[in-house]
């Protein structure tokens, strides 16, 4: 009789084992589900707002399913999945306490709780400490979306040249990445362009170009990569001229005008976090060296609706978003010439020097040839060094 009972009662607990192991299975597959659909719904947004209201409902149902997952029995395959939804959410502090208990557990989901760990470390800029532990698990993580964006991070984002590149190449040549995610392999090629660049070697930086038009087809990767190929090509030349019918800090200009000066060129807009982010540099490099011959020029458009950094106004006139443009500029102290084209369908400007993501920063020497064209931010201090480099060139 003892016997039994005791069969029993292992049978019984077997049983809520293997109850809680097909909830939390259910839970997971629950947020791949929400993952995925977000992903797809994603390629339809046009508008911040779209974004804005996307994001909200997605935050909404993995707030349900981590109440559900906290109202169930721990385990670290629980407590992983709490860590990635707490990241999700933006709540690192509490993403944190997760992926440190599954860790510390020993369980088989410490390396998927330490890369956890990483992309907290990512977001806190900490690249040198992210990476140190990437390499410690990498070849344990499962080869996602997240792994793959994670490689693309390292990428633009390691601190050691050598890094950046190695990186970029695990991606250009991997053969398992998602299709959903092929076109960060052409971005791959692009950072491997951009090496070579650094090493004055235009004819590989060339070379990685085409090699990464021919193996990725997507269509934005296509047009990225061209967009790239026509930038290369113009190092060198003369700029292609600029017109805008609204300028502000300045009356209208032109290039051709400007020969003899170091001219930085920044594509921009108000609603982008990245442009933002580089202003203030450009800002204090204009107040710096604009009595040594620097002349910046902020170029932008009108897109018919506006947000900043303070939030969204939606859809506005040309007269309305010229006047908040100009309010924005007065907040972020910015003295150096605005051009605002008001010819919404033409791309003329943007197009004419391959601008497909903002930042895009432009740097014509005093000969009045393009020196540099760099895209993004967070390189601001090379950013300042090959500005006063030009400066100081006869």
């Amino acid at each position: 009789m003892k016997r039994i009972g005791l069969l029993s009662i292992f049978l019984l607990i077997s049983l809520a084992l293997i109850g809680q192991q097909a909830d939390i299975q259910k839970w997971q597959g629950e947020y791949d589900a929400l993952q995925k659909a977000f992903s797809e719904k994603m390629k339809g947004v046009k508008s911040r707002e779209e974004y804005q209201k996307l994001l909200q409902e997605n935050n909404l149902k993995l707030e349900d399913l981590l109440k559900n997952l906290q109202a169930g029995a721990a385990s670290p395959l629980a407590d992983l999945l709490k860590g990635q939804i707490c990241f999700d959410l933006e709540r690192e502090s509490e993403a944190e306490k997760w992926f440190s208990g599954v860790v510390k557990s020993g369980a088989s989901q410490a390396a998927e709780a330490n890369f956890g760990m990483v992309r907290i470390l990512i977001n806190q800029r900490k690249f040198a400490e992210a990476l140190n532990l990437f390499g410690s698990v990498e070849e344990k993580l499962s080869r996602n979306g997240s792994f793959y964006n994670t490689l693309m991070i390292f990428a633009y984002r390691a601190p050691e040249a050598k890094d950046r590149e190695a990186y970029a190449w695990k991606i250009a040549k991997a053969v398992d990445i998602p299709e959903e995610l092929l076109e960060i392999k052409g971005s791959a090629y692009e950072v491997l362009a951009d090496q070579a660049l650094e090493r004055n070697d235009r004819p590989k930086a060339i070379k990685m170009l085409q090699e990464g038009l021919a193996q990725v087809k997507t269509e934005r990767a296509q047009r990225s990569l061209k967009s790239s190929l026509l930038q290369l090509e113009l190092i060198g030349q003369k700029p292609p001229e600029i017109s805008a019918e609204t300028w502000i800090n300045s009356t209208a200009t032109t290039l051709n005008s400007l020969q003899g000066k170091v001219v930085l060129i920044d594509f921009w807009a108000p609603w982008c976090g990245p442009c933002r982010q580089v202003i203030p540099t450009l800002v204090d490099l204009y107040a710096k060296n604009k009595d040594k011959g620097l002349v910046v020029i902020g170029f932008t458009k009108l897109y018919e609706n506006y947000s900043d950094e303070q939030g969204s106004k939606g859809k506005v006139t040309a007269d309305e978003e010229i006047r908040l443009i100009g309010e924005f500029l007065k907040r972020f102290k910015i003295e150096y010439p605005v051009a605002v084209s008001s010819i919404i369908k033409d791309n003329t400007n943007f197009s004419s020097y391959g601008v497909t993501g903002i930042p895009t920063l432009v740097m014509i020497d005093r000969r009045g040839t393009i020196s540099k064209i760099h895209v993004g931010s967070g390189e601001e201090t090379k950013l300042i060094q090959q500005v006063e480099k030009l400066l100081n060139e006869q």
